[in-house]
């Protein structure tokens, strides 16, 4: 699989190396809301399995975006798998790290910070299996 160069950004797959920065977000519960719940260092290794074997079979899944500046791995996306109360789709996804505002969009206005809406998980959380 290649790499996916742009300007500020490189999509890439991910490899083991990526734990540490993958438990940043996947670990964090307000980017993990629709999961109802942060993963444990085990579902992090899980995810990251399944994304590596999803690269063979069936040919996609979840990149690293990593900034090309620094290398830093700063969230992932993709086409994945999801499975939901026994239907699997494949989702567009996105998962980051909050960004220091330096490096993300500026705000509307001076001092403004987006907060994320509280909203229910897309799919119960007992019935999501990741």
């Amino acid at each position: 699989m290649l790499e996916i160069m742009m300007e500020r950004c490189c999509l890439r797959p991910m490899t083991d190396a990526d734990f540490p920065a993958l438990c940043r977000y996947l670990q964090d519960p307000g980017v993990m809301y629709a999961y109802g719940h942060a993963f444990s260092d085990r579902e992090v290794w899980d995810w990251l399995r399944r994304q590596q074997a999803r690269y063979v079979v069936p040919g996609y899944g979840a990149l690293a975006v990593k900034l090309r500046e620094t290398g830093e791995m700063i969230g992932q996306c993709g086409i994945t798998l999801q499975d939901c109360a026994g239907v699997t789709a494949c989702t567009a996804a996105r998962r980051d790290q909050e960004l220091p505002r330096h490096r993300a969009r500026p705000p509307a206005e001076p001092g403004h910070r987006q907060q994320r809406p509280e909203r229910p998980p897309v799919c119960p959380p007992d019935r999501l299996q990741h």
